[in-house]
């Protein structure tokens, strides 16, 4: 294997290792740009989301919003960000929202999956990966509403 690596190496002049540096450096370059951009617009549709759980309706089943990553998530009674100070309370609690998501679902699911389905009955969703550990949490603690039938799978009781 090392023969085969030092021989395509040999190959290489020194132009095409320049081409190849250059290539990574503008392929990471548009990643970092892509990424920024959805940042951003996954910012929008949280807000949009909120809205709409505001005007009573529910965001669209099983689309979850990516937050930036390493963002806490919120707690109830916490100050939104950019709200100006007011506190905003969530219309239900995490376990609550998973029942439901569960119980709609008919079907066993992970807790990747039912992040993705949190926004959709309603529950804002800031950070991903934290939500997936709380909801891990709330699965294996709740065992009087949640059975496990298979690894990482559970279903309403």
């Amino acid at each position: 294997m090392k023969r085969k690596l030092l021989a395509i190496v040999k190959e290489l002049s020194e132009k095409d290792i320049e081409e190849l540096i250059r290539l990574k450096k503008d392929g990471g370059k548009k990643l970092q740009e892509l990424r920024n951009e959805r940042r951003k617009l996954a910012a929008q549709l949280q807000k949009i989301d909120g809205q709409i759980a505001e005007l009573g309706g529910a965001g669209d089943a099983g689309e979850a919003v990516p937050a930036k990553p390493g963002a806490r998530s919120g707690r109830q009674g916490k100050p939104a960000a950019g709200a100006g100070g007011k506190k905003t309370r969530r219309a239900q609690g995490l376990t609550e929202a998973v029942i439901k998501v569960v119980a709609e679902a008919g079907e066993p699911l992970r807790a990747r999956e039912i992040v993705e389905a949190l926004p959709g009955v309603g529950f804002k969703v800031k950070s991903i990966k934290d939500a997936r550990k709380r909801v891990s949490i709330v699965l294996s603690s709740q065992k009087n509403k949640f059975v496990k039938v298979g690894r990482g799978l559970y279903r309403s009781v």
